[in-house]
Formats: C-alpha cells, sequence, structure tokens
C-alpha cells in the first residue's frame, strides 16, 4: 500500500534514540531497509529484527539479497515471526472449535457475503 511505503526512514530513524532497536513485522515496505541498514552500520541503530521484506523470498537459499545482510546485531527472519509453537497450537484450537460449531449449527457461523444484484454488460 502506498500510504505505508517507506514509513520508517531516515529522517525518522534520526529521530530515534541512538542505539535503539528498530522492529519490523507488519508489512515490507514500511520501513527502508537501506536507511536501516546505514543506521545499523554507523551504530545509529543498536540492532534490528525484521521478519518482512518488500519481496518475499521464494526460498532461503543464495537467492535471498538484502541491505541487512551482514549488519551487525540484526536478525533476519523469512515472515515466520508469529509462528510460535503456542500460535500454532492455538489455531488448531481455533479450527477444531470452528468446525465443531458448523457441524452444530451450520446456518449460524457461515460468513456468506451480502451481494447485490448487478447487470455486467459486455
Amino acid at each position: 500500500m502506498k500510504s505505508t511505503e517507506n514509513l520508517i526512514d531516515e529522517e525518522q530513524i534520526a529521530m530515534m534514540k541512538k542505539g535503539a532497536y528498530l522492529l519490523n513485522a507488519s508489512r515490507g515496505k514500511v520501513v527502508n531497509l537501506e536507511a536501516t541498514a546505514a543506521a545499523l552500520r554507523s551504530g545509529k541503530l543498536g540492532g534490528a529484527a525484521i521478519d518482512v521484506f518488500p519481496v518475499e523470498p521464494e526460498t532461503n537459499g543464495p537467492g535471498f539479497v538484502t541491505p541487512l545482510q551482514g549488519c551487525p546485531n540484526t536478525i533476519l527472519t523469512p515472515h515466520v515471526g508469529g509462528s510460535t509453537q503456542e500460535a500454532q497450537a492455538k489455531i488448531g484450537e481455533e479450527v477444531a472449535t470452528s468446525i465443531i460449531k458448523v457441524r452444530a449449527q451450520p446456518a449460524a457461523h457461515m460468513q456468506i457475503p451480502l451481494l447485490q444484484p448487478r447487470v455486467f454488460v459486455q
């Protein structure tokens, strides 16, 4: 989304305390990675943990390149920050609970979008 691109860039990083830590687990384009890398290398930032990237890597291997590679005190994860054992167990519980509810009262738990009839002209 254009309105959230580079919300954290050189200007915002300059306003942070020296030694601050930057975490991004929201959207890859929210944080400017070049500015973050420069701040890490200069010591302005004390560290960074990044779980999302402007372009998500297809695989974890040599094809993945980011300006943050080799930066000090940096943790890079492949969009799995929320995939803890606890989170996965909770998801399983929620799915099972939903299945039980749907089987008991199908109409009460279905989310069917309301569609307005339209005429489409070709």
